[in-house]
């Protein structure tokens, strides 16, 4: 809903989220909010005349982004001491793009133990099966892009942006751009891209 304390309420959960101990989330979670304030601008601009609705948005970015960091600045600052003296501050793409989801392993989207599992004993995927899969369930999945194809509603249309977006900054070291991307600041700390898709 339009109100301010919807953006006061997101920045607490924000904040909780950051002090839960995984930064890269918060991080991807960070730019996730960016990303999608700047579409609903984009979108804005084409649907509404109205600039003080647009700078609304804005305003509540900048609030929710606000009071996450502000409640979180009591781990944010020491960490960001440590990692200055940390093995990485030394990091390279070869590292940071460890851990990207390989494009073969998206049918797990469908079919979640087309690799195996650890469970079984089998298991002939690449890396951690925890960390690459990616099954949501066939009637979520279906349903999802149904509303995504066929609702009028304009936000779920950006999400539907957001989730291809996400999806190819998952595949990190197989998807070009990202060689951009962990140029952006403080993604060039992180590996495993495909913590995109947790």
């Amino acid at each position: 809903k339009d109100s301010i304390f919807y953006a006061l309420f997101a920045g607490l959960i924000f904040g909780i989220m950051g002090l839960s101990g995984h930064p890269q989330v918060f991080v991807f979670t960070l730019y996730f909010l960016g990303l999608y304030t700047l579409l609903t601008l984009i979108h804005l601009l084409f649907a509404k005349p109205n600039n003080y609705y647009k700078l609304k948005i804005l305003l509540y970015f900048i609030v929710t982004v606000a009071v996450g960091l502000g409640l979180n600045a009591i781990q944010l600052l020491p960490s960001w001491e440590a990692y200055r003296f940390s093995m990485r501050a030394q990091t390279d793409y070869n590292f940071v793009s460890g851990y990207s989801l390989p494009p073969w392993h998206l049918v797990t989207f469908l079919a979640p133990d087309f690799f195996g599992n650890p469970f079984s004993g089998i298991y002939w995927g690449e890396l951690c099966f925890d960390e690459l899969g990616l099954y949501i369930g066939i009637l979520p999945l279906f349903l999802g892009l149904l509303a995504i194809l066929f609702n009028k509603d304009n936000r779920i249309k950006i999400f539907g942006l957001m989730i291809a977006i996400i999806v190819f900054l998952a595949l990190g070291r197989y998807f070009f751009i990202y060689k951009l991307i962990y140029r952006l600041p403080a993604m060039g700390v992180f590996r495993c891209p495909s913590l995109w898709l947790p």
